[in-house]
Order: structure tokens, then C-alpha cells, then sequence
């Protein structure tokens, strides 16, 4: 694949330069963009939180989104974060909703959930000794 480091008016005004991985930045010149699948939705009976938000936030910035303004932020990933995420955004009665304030309360979320649940087990497996 080549890449592109000029592209002429008319090419801009195209549609095609959206299946090119590899766009421009004023700043540094060619920059590449990730277009793959965003990871798959967060399944908590069946997934640690950390790992899985390791992989969004590594979509996060191939992809491009951290250049996105906060409400793209906060669809892709409440879209991500799957369909009990409504639920327990509503949840938190939020004062402030920015993207960060809003993953830092799931992370709260379920890592205080994780905490209980690997609590209960360990007492499940106290007392059935």
C-alpha cells in the first residue's frame, strides 16, 4: 500500500478516502487510522473489566476516537459496554456527563462488583469445608 502524502482539492472533495487507513495530519504528515470492529460487547459474568476496557481503549486510540468530540465518545462506547449499560448509567444520576466521568464510574462499578462477587466465593468455599 502506498501511502499519500498530498492529495489534490479534487481528491478531498471524494468518498474514497475513507477506505484509505492511512490519512493526513496538518501537524505530522501521514497518519495512520485503524477501521477494524470495535472489541466485543463487555460480558461481566465472563470477563474481568480491565482486560476488557485494555481492548476498547486500544480501539479507542487506533481508531481514532479520543479526537472525537465527548458525546461520540461516550455513544461508541456506551454501545461498546453493552445492553445493560443503559441500566446502570442511569444508575449513577451523574452531575457532570463527560466521557471520562462516565468510564471512570463503570470502572468503579465493576470493579466493586468483581470484588463482591470473588468475596462471596470465598465464603461459599469457607463454609462448605
Amino acid at each position: 500500500m502506498a501511502l499519500r502524502t498530498k492529495k489534490s482539492k479534487k481528491h478531498n472533495e471524494s468518498n474514497d478516502s475513507d477506505d484509505n487507513p492511512v490519512g493526513e495530519d496538518s501537524r505530522s504528515g501521514p497518519v495512520f487510522r485503524y477501521s477494524g470492529p470495535p472489541p466485543e460487547k463487555f460480558d461481566p459474568g465472563s470477563e474481568d473489566w480491565s482486560k476488557w476496557f485494555r481492548r476498547y481503549e486500544r480501539y479507542y486510540f487506533s481508531s481514532g476516537l479520543y479526537k472525537e468530540p465527548d458525546q461520540m465518545k461516550i455513544n461508541v462506547f456506551m454501545t461498546c459496554i453493552g445492553k445493560d449499560g443503559e441500566d446502570i448509567l442511569d444508575s449513577f444520576r451523574l452531575a457532570v456527563v463527560s466521557y471520562a466521568n462516565i468510564v471512570e464510574r463503570f470502572r468503579k462499578y465493576y470493579v466493586k462488583r468483581s470484588m463482591l462477587y470473588s468475596n462471596a466465593f470465598a465464603s461459599e468455599k469457607l463454609f462448605k469445608k
